[in-house]
Order: C-alpha cells, then sequence, then structure tokens
C-alpha cells in the first residue's frame, strides 16, 4: 500500500476515532464531514478494525440523510462496511428518495455487501432499480465477482460509447483492484484505457481515473495522460487528485521541489487541500524547508491543520518543529479539531511527543474546570453576562450559562471530562449536543430546556439528572420530524433509556 501513513495497525486508534467523531459530527460544516467519513473508510479499507462498529452506527445512519449529496454517497459507502443487515431497511427506503444517480449505485453496492442471501438481480427487483451496467459494477467492489451472484453475466463495458457514470465505476474498480480484466474492451488492458480516460470530456470521469491512479499500489505518476506541464491548466477536482498521486512517489518529488514549490502556491484551496494531504506520505529531508515555508503563508485554517499533522508525523515534529506544534496546540480549543487531529496522529507512533500534548491538556483542564473560578461576582463581556461560569473565548473555555441575547451554551469543558470517566454517557451527551445545534426550528426556551439538562448530567450523572434529559429529548419528538435529526433522536433516546 502507498505511503507510510497507512500503517499496519490492526485496530484504529482510540484518538483517531474520537477525530473521525468530531469531524463527522459537524454537520455545518459538510467538507469537514466528508472528510471524516473518508478518513473513517479509509481505515476500514486497509483492513483496520474499529474497537466497537456501533459507535458510528447512529451518525452515519443520520448522515444519510443529509441534504448534500457526496455526504450521502459517503455515507452509504460507510454503511457498508461497518453496517448489519438491520440497515438493509434504511438503504431499501433511501432508494425510492435518491435524487443523485450515483449515489443510487452506492445504495445498492451497500445492499449487496450487507445481504447475505439475495442476488444483485433479486435485490434490485425489490428496491425497484433498473440494473443498469453502472449498478452491475457497483456490487463488484464488496460483492464477488461471479455471475451466479449478481444474477447475470458482467458486461462488455464499450469506453468509446458507454455513459459517464458507467466509467467512473469502471476507475472505481480498476482503483480498488476489482476490475474484471479487459473490462472496458476485449483486447485492450485496463491499463491502457485507464490512461486514456484521464483525458475524457467529462471532469468527473477524467478525476475518477487520476483517482484510480493514486489509489491502486500497480500504477504511478508515469502512467498519467497528462503532461506535467499542463496540470496547471486541469480543473481543481482534477488539480487535488494529480497532487495526491504526484506525492505517493517520493522520488519524483524529490527530484522535482521547484514543482512542489508551485504546487502549494495554487490559489485553489481544494487542490491546495489534495497536497496537504498527499504529504502526509512523504519522508523526504529536502522538502523540510518547503513545508515550514507553506505553513507560514497558508490562510487556510483546514489546511493549516493538515500542514501541521504532518509536521507531527515526520522528522520535524522530532527537532526544530516542536515548539511550532506546542504553541498551535496550546492556541488550540481545548474539544476542537486541531488537538484531536494532532493526538490521533502522534498516538502509538511519538510518544514524546503525545505527552507533551497530554500536558498541554492537563494544563487547559485545570486552568478552566474549578468550581468558583469567578466567586460570586459577575463579568461582563461586551453584551453578555457570566455568573459564576466559564465562558468561550478563543476556543479555549466553554460557556455553560450565559445570559445576553438569549444565549444558552453547553458545557462542552464537563462533557470532554465525563467522555472520559463514562464513555457511555459522554458520547450520548456530545451526540445531543451536535443534533441541537444543527436544528435551527428550535425556540430559545427548548434550547435552554436542553442545555440545561445536558449540563447537569455532565456535571452530575445521576439517573435523576438523566431522567430529566430523557424527558426533555422526547418533548423534541414533535419538532425534529425530518432529516437526520427525526433518525438520531429516536435512537438517542433509546440508549439514554438503558442507561437510566
Amino acid at each position: 500500500m502507498k505511503g507510510r501513513f497507512s500503517l499496519n495497525s490492526t485496530f484504529v486508534t482510540s484518538d483517531e476515532v474520537a477525530l473521525i467523531k468530531y469531524q463527522i459530527d459537524l454537520i455545518a460544516r459538510p467538507e469537514i464531514v466528508k472528510s471524516g467519513l473518508q478518513r473513517l473508510c479509509g481505515h476500514l479499507e486497509a483492513g483496520r478494525l474499529l474497537p466497537d462498529n456501533s459507535v458510528f452506527h447512529t451518525t452515519v445512519v443520520g448522515l444519510v440523510f443529509s441534504p448534500v449529496p457526496v455526504i450521502r454517497r459517503w455515507a452509504y459507502k460507510a454503511l457498508a462496511y461497518i453496517g448489519t443487515q438491520e440497515h438493509l431497511e434504511v438503504l431499501g427506503a433511501k432508494m425510492g428518495g435518491e435524487s443523485d444517480a450515483e449515489n443510487l449505485t452506492w445504495i445498492v453496492s451497500a445492499m449487496f455487501a450487507l445481504s447475505n442471501e439475495k442476488s444483485l438481480k433479486e435485490i434490485c427487483r425489490d428496491s425497484g432499480a433498473d440494473l443498469t451496467n453502472a449498478i452491475i459494477l457497483s456490487s463488484l467492489l464488496f460483492g464477488v465477482n461471479d455471475g451466479l451472484a449478481l444474477g447475470r453475466e458482467i458486461p462488455q463495458i464499450d469506453i468509446d460509447c458507454a455513459d459517464p457514470l458507467t466509467l467512473k465505476w469502471c476507475a472505481l474498480l480498476a482503483g480498488y483492484g476489482k476490475a474484471p480484466s479487459n473490462l472496458m474492451h476485449p483486447n485492450i488492458e485496463n491499463r491502457a484505457l485507464l490512461s486514456a480516460l484521464n483525458g475524457h470530456d467529462s471532469e468527473e470521469v477524467s478525476e475518477y481515473s487520476v483517482w484510480a491512479m493514486w489509489k491502486a499500489d500497480e500504477f504511478d505518476i508515469s502512467d498519467l495522460n497528462i503532461p506535467i506541464h499542463d496540470l496547471h491548466k486541469k480543473p481543481e477536482n482534477i488539480r487535488r487528485w494529480t497532487n495526491r498521486l504526484i506525492t505517493s512517489n517520493s522520488d519524483f518529488v524529490s527530484k522535482n521541489l521547484d514543482l512542489f514549490q508551485n504546487l502549494y502556491r495554487d490559489t485553489s484551496p481544494k487542490a491546495r487541500e489534495g497536497l496537504a494531504i498527499g504529504i502526509r506520505d512523504l519522508q523526504i529531508p529536502d522538502l523540510d524547508r518547503h513545508i515550514v515555508n507553506w505553513l507560514s503563508r497558508e490562510t487556510n485554517s483546514d489546511l493549516r491543520e493538515l500542514i501541521l499533522e504532518y509536521i507531527a508525523l515526520s522528522q520535524l515534529g522530532e527537532n526544530e518543529c516542536v515548539a511550532i506544534l506546542l504553541e498551535e496546540y496550546s492556541k488550540a480549543p481545548v474539544d476542537g479539531s486541531l488537538r484531536k487531529r494532532l493526538r490521533a496522529a502522534v498516538s502509538g507512533r511519538r510518544q514524546l511527543l503525545f505527552q507533551k500534548f497530554k500536558e498541554v491538556d492537563a494544563r487547559s483542564l485545570l486552568e478552566v474546570s474549578s468550581d468558583g473560578l469567578f466567586g460570586d461576582e459577575a463579568l461582563k463581556f461586551g453584551g453578555f453576562t457570566m455568573n459564576s461560569t466559564t465562558f468561550n473565548i478563543g476556543g479555549n473555555l466553554n460557556a455553560q450559562n450565559v445570559s445576553g441575547g438569549n444565549m444558552v451554551a453547553f458545557d462542552n469543558q464537563k462533557i470532554e471530562i465525563l467522555k472520559h470517566e463514562n464513555p457511555d454517557i459522554g458520547n450520548i451527551l456530545e451526540q445531543i449536543v451536535a443534533l441541537t445545534r444543527d436544528q435551527s426550528n428550535l425556540s430559545d426556551a427548548q434550547v435552554a430546556h436542553i442545555s440545561a439538562a445536558v449540563n447537569a448530567v455532565a456535571s452530575q450523572p445521576t439517573s435523576t439528572n438523566k431522567g430529566k434529559l430523557l424527558e426533555a429529548l422526547k418533548s423534541l419528538s414533535g419538532v425534529i420530524t425530518i432529516g437526520a435529526g427525526a433518525v438520531k433522536l429516536p435512537e438517542l433516546i433509546e440508549k439514554l433509556s438503558t442507561l437510566i
């Protein structure tokens, strides 16, 4: 497998699980949710095991109702890996309401992966889906490559006449090493035709073909059918994957550092994101000065996180850049993305740096968790008044009770502490916070009611407080009636009920 980031660990670490959960719960930021789902699927594709698949079930099932097509697509794929036969009903129900043609193929692919009894032909018949070439190809990703399981023969694809969706699945199968021999032509190997797809009229077909070259071990930059000097002319979604392909070859990068400098100066954040993710797999000493220079000029906070992740993983994280990492880590919100990302990066790899991060965490907890931090006096910040509470400024302190503009916030700090002391109830509180923040139709009174109940459990997780929180959740049943929240709410109610 390409790259050192894909280590041969058996299990996904708890810090990595925490990062992914944080990402996929950020419903207000679809690009981060997608990154989290991609990260989750990447581990599962590599054969790593989660300590408990059910940790992600509620959130991933909720995401199949996302209004963002690409989020639904990755949620379907994630379910194919972590789902059970119980999720077939959800996927089957989605068949009738899914408006995106490619997403329909991912639903069928996931259903075929989870179903032990039905052939693909039977699944399509029962769900009302047409047995198209694209759907047949999609079933090969998780299923077995034989006509008996499919219920019909694998089609011979004509690369000159096939629709873009079918060609995208040809590329996907090639990338995952699941493409039958001579899939796109009886006499021409897939390798040559995948290169030909680099120049396809459809931007997405071209993008998928470049992705396949990055994904599959048998391909490298020499297979790319786009001249290096013309890469900047391609759309940003294609540049994103040409950057991943380039950074998968350390010899090529080490001989073309000037090219690397041009790539991180690309004006497109999406293209730079491909580069920032790709460098995680590199260990080139001469690259270090370019990385530090890139960090100094990068203004996109999400991309800065990726660069810092590389630094933490590389030799830079063991010497001159330790101070940079600790400074950025200390400035970051206690329960925010950067701290979770850096802990996940070094967990099990850079023990000394991991310990330094934990020491910063311990100091942060001491600074904000002591009772009576402000005595009985009220402190005023702008239009808000704070009484004997902690408040969120710069992300380091978290609001418990804030009056002013009817704003009520959650005590994230105590929730984070409870997650370590009692993960079952702590994780439920975290999901309730994410659910509440995503519901714009809730009134101030309803948010205040939920906030108070959550904060009470976070402070004292007694049966009485958990019972009051359960009643508060049940009161929302008639309010949250559509979308992901409508699926997630009853599951949270059921989980909380078992803990009382």
